[in-house]
């Protein structure tokens, strides 16, 4: 009797250790490398509500989007769209959804405007994956991949081109062709049911990183502080390793503690970053930025609002601080013209 009941407690030992393991491994997500975050697991910065707010969140409870427990909570009363704050070109973008009910309704959209819109991977009950609301050949339902309400779903969307390759749970779903959208926002849509999602991730295609001091020819001065670069008002300015002769698309997040000072530039062609007017977000939040060099035409890009620059020159791209507090994330080049 003894010998049995010390082989039960060992049963009972192992099933505990068994369970406990299985949830550390699910908590022990990381990113794959290339990828960016683009979901904090603490506020929806990096996310804009309907078009609205560039930079901040949406804060409202009658929006029915909020987060809790390391994931992005639908609530089931709002239709807002929920966008991304940067649009894409060709990427490999990767999340997990799961329903909180038999019955449900949602979208992924790709390629959209800032409204998000168009351009919808569906996430209706048997309808999952569907492609409609744009100009796709192929896109076809596959309600088979995926698991049951309850159960977290792996989804993963890679754009290049007019070609768009579909996965579910790690299966491929279908491949579509003259996909009619060159470019554009990722989106989460709301439509009467309450889901939830988590470890949104994105990779743009065709960009080389710029996030440590190693990866510029000079960084005199600049830190790495969690997945950027700090300078404390004293640094030198960033400077890239080779001549943008050409083509060239800077694209970065920064913040000041107050008022920036700061400066991006292509050759002697400099743009102060919180130049266009009521663009910035207030001190302390992220502002999205790029600066776009083509045919010999300089725009900056600012939270979604443009001012093309008067003054145009090739040149290495820098990045100063201007005798201020910046912090810089996200920082990518086209690849083409580093």
């Amino acid at each position: 009797m003894r010998a049995l009941h010390l082989l039960s407690r060992s049963l009972v030992i192992a099933v505990l250790l068994t369970a406990l393991a299985g949830t550390s491994s699910a908590d022990e997500f990381k990113i794959e490398k290339g990828f960016v975050s683009m979901f904090n697991g603490a506020d929806l910065q990096g996310w804009q509500f309907s078009g609205q707010s560039w930079g901040l969140p949406p804060e409202s409870p009658k929006n029915g989007w909020s987060v809790a427990d390391g994931v992005i909570k639908l609530d089931g009363k709002s239709r807002g769209n929920l966008g991304s704050q940067w649009s894409y070109v060709d990427f490999d973008m990767r999340f997990e959804w799961r329903a909180l009910r038999e019955k449900y309704n949602s979208g992924f959209f790709i390629g959209s405007g800032r409204k998000v819109r168009a351009n919808q991977l569906n996430l209706a009950k048997g309808g999952e994956g569907r492609f409609f609301g744009g100009k796709m050949k192929g896109g076809p339902a596959v309600p088979d991949l995926q698991n049951a309400s309850g159960e977290w779903n792996a989804w993963r969307v890679v754009v290049v081109g007019d070609k768009v390759t579909f996965y579910c749970n790690d299966k491929l779903a279908w491949e579509g062709t003259e996909f009619a959208a060159t470019s554009g926002y990722i989106g989460l849509q709301a439509e009467g049911a309450p889901l939830e999602f988590r470890r949104l991730r994105v990779k743009e295609l065709g960009y080389d990183s710029l996030n440590t001091p190693k990866d510029w020819a000079s960084a005199d001065g600049w830190k790495i502080s969690g997945d950027g670069l700090t300078s404390d008002g004293t640094a030198k300015g960033l400077v890239s390793g080779k001549r943008a002769t050409g083509d060239v698309t800077l694209r970065f997040e920064w913040k000041s503690s107050k008022q920036s000072a700061g400066v991006v530039a292509v050759g002697d062609t400099r743009v102060k970053l919180d130049s266009i007017p009521d663009a910035a977000n207030p001190a302390g939040l992220w502002n999205y930025a790029e600066l776009i060099r083509v045919d010999g035409k300089t725009t900056y890009v600012l939270n979604g609002k443009t001012a093309e620059i008067k003054t145009d020159s090739a040149g290495t791209v820098s990045i100063q601080d201007g005798g201020k507090p910046l912090s810089l994330r996200n920082i990518r080049i086209t690849s083409a013209s580093k």
